[in-house]
């Protein structure tokens, strides 16, 4: 059972933020993402919500999660405030010439064989149970899943559900 997180969006806004994911009515696009919609089989392709959701569909938490994410992206990126792309490109090289470059996830897999891989996820919250650590230190944390051996580390950064 879901926790209930007050949302700020609509209804028809998080199903409006869902659709504006469609790029166009490829059959690969319908394959890939039907699950983030409402599974109506339509074979005629529009931006309606008629298409997306079958009639009084109620978004999973996955949908909402991920609609809320695109809304949230929108309203971060129209901030006058919010860092600028080449902002974020210097950020991220900064990171890279301090931590080294990011690992590839299968190159990291492949070098535990034959062994098994161990990874190990991190989040604060869920959306089922509420909040878990709210103040658990992700670098502490992170530690101790090496010293466990973990090969990998998922860090769940979404701020509503995950903290």
């Amino acid at each position: 059972m879901s926790k209930v997180i007050p949302c700020n969006y609509t209804g028809t806004e998080l199903k409006n933020a869902l659709i504006s994911l469609a790029v166009d009515d490829s059959t690969q696009w319908t394959n890939d993402c039907q699950h983030i919609h409402g599974f109506n089989s339509s074979s005629t392709f529009t931006n309606s919500t008629d298409y997306f959701f079958v009639d009084n569909h109620e978004l999973s938490m996955l949908q909402t999660i991920t609609a809320r994410r695109v809304l949230d992206y929108h309203k971060l990126v129209s901030n006058p405030e919010a860092p600028t792309e080449e902002q974020l490109l210097s950020q991220t090289q900064q990171f890279h010439k301090q931590n080294g470059k990011i690992l590839n996830l299968i190159t990291v897999i492949k070098t535990q064989q034959p062994s098994m891989a161990l990874a190990a996820e991190f989040k604060r919250a869920s959306p089922s149970k509420g909040d878990i650590a709210p103040n658990l230190k992700v670098s502490d944390q992170a530690l101790n899943y090496v010293q466990a051996g973990a090969s990998t580390i998922s860090i769940l950064t979404e701020e509503h559900y995950f903290k």
